[in-house]
């Protein structure tokens, strides 16, 4: 992956699989030397590698989220909120059940059409 020497019509190539520790040391070295001989804009150069970087963390979290077999707290977090909404849900038509217990017979199908 050459981001730092792309050709806009091409497009970037990237393949992981020829991408080996040594390389990118390599041309990183290569890059660091281009910046400081003024040959590259800093700032680019910056942006660039931050991007670069970025990509890198998000394949190692989708890599490490994917190989965990457990769940995050915020995902737990989630699951006890909804858990928590549901019990208030059930606990309201549990109250007008209860309300209702002697004015509708819930087992009696024409009762309930004659009331809606």
């Amino acid at each position: 992956m050459d981001i730092f020497n792309e050709d806009p019509s091409a497009g970037i190539a990237f393949s992981p699989g020829t991408i080996t520790k040594e390389s990118i040391t390599l041309r990183a070295n290569s890059i660091v030397g281009d910046v400081f001989s003024g040959n590259l804009c800093p700032l680019e150069t910056y942006i660039k590698s931050k991007a670069i970087s970025d990509v890198a963390s998000s394949i190692c979290k989708e890599i490490k989220d994917d190989a965990s077999p457990f769940i995050t707290i915020e995902q737990l977090e989630g699951v006890l909120k909804h858990t928590k909404i549901q019990r208030k849900v059930w606990d309201y038509i549990a109250l007008l059940i209860e309300k209702d217990h002697e004015k509708i017979d819930y087992l009696d199908y024409e009762k309930q059409n004659e009331i809606t």
